[in-house]
């Protein structure tokens, strides 16, 4: 089996540097899903068939134009439905399904001041060893995430009124509750429903920070392989006390 294990940060990348000389003995990869700042997005104008498929991220004009960025990447509501649909003037396409040239490049230069090439070989090695729509089997699923920290759950806005021009041209309230300050409790324990997955809930962590949380770092090394904890060496407390793993 090519993948040992999946580490899952809901909707954020991950930076993690082991310290060398530490006993690290896995021969199996770390698998990395990065979220932050997104990844390439094209638009189509449904009325000029014959354009091609313009950049709108990132695109470094857009930032000079965000009306015209944000008519095509709005979004409409049904409130009969409760679905939201594309701009009907674009279609909004997101490309590069089965690679990651499109997470690692936003803005196709790929990387102008470096090796843009860097991890291309790993890629031709490792890409005809799975098929990117088909459910993966046997693979270990660890679903690490903070909570307890504030954290947007519901927008509420007017009725529609004398007074009250209602949704979307009014600001809403804001309902705070559990989560790591970005993500609600309630779509970081999807993972729960999974099969064969480790649930590990690090109270207190916030949605970037937790990439740097002593124990998440330990819960890392562990999966890796590492004996040493980092939580044990900071702070002289076991990871036990902070971690609740279901």
């Amino acid at each position: 089996m090519l993948v040992h294990s999946v580490f899952l940060l809901t909707l954020s990348n991950v930076v993690v540097m082991l310290r060398l000389g530490d006993p690290i003995q896995t021969n199996s990869p770390l698998i990395i899903i990065p979220g932050d700042a997104g990844n390439q997005v094209y638009a189509h104008e449904k009325d000029k068939p014959r354009e091609k498929p313009s950049l709108l991220w990132f695109n470094l004009r857009n930032v000079f134009r965000m009306s015209k960025l944000t008519e095509e990447l709005s979004l409409t509501y049904d409130p009969k439905t409760h679905t939201t649909h594309d701009n009907e003037k674009y279609e909004v396409i997101f490309p590069g399904w089965g690679d990651t040239s499109t997470i690692e490049y936003l803005d196709t230069t790929e990387h102008v001041f470096g090796e843009y090439l860097h991890g291309y070989q790993m890629y031709l090695d490792s890409t005809g060893e799975f098929d990117t729509f088909r459910n993966p089997t046997g693979v270990q699923v660890i679903c690490v995430h903070g909570s307890q920290v504030s954290t947007p759950v519901s927008l509420t806005y007017p009725r529609k009124g004398w007074f009250h021009k209602g949704f979307p041209d009014e600001t809403p309230t804001i309902t705070d509750g559990d989560g790591d300050g970005t993500v609600p409790i309630r779509s970081l324990e999807v993972c729960r429903q999974w099969v064969n997955t480790e649930h590990v809930v690090l109270p207190g962590a916030a949605h970037i920070p937790i990439t740097t949380d002593p124990r998440f770092l330990t819960v890392l090394r562990r999966v890796l392989g590492s004996h040493i904890s980092l939580v044990e060496r900071e702070t002289g407390h076991q990871i036990e006390d902070d971690v609740r793993e279901i």
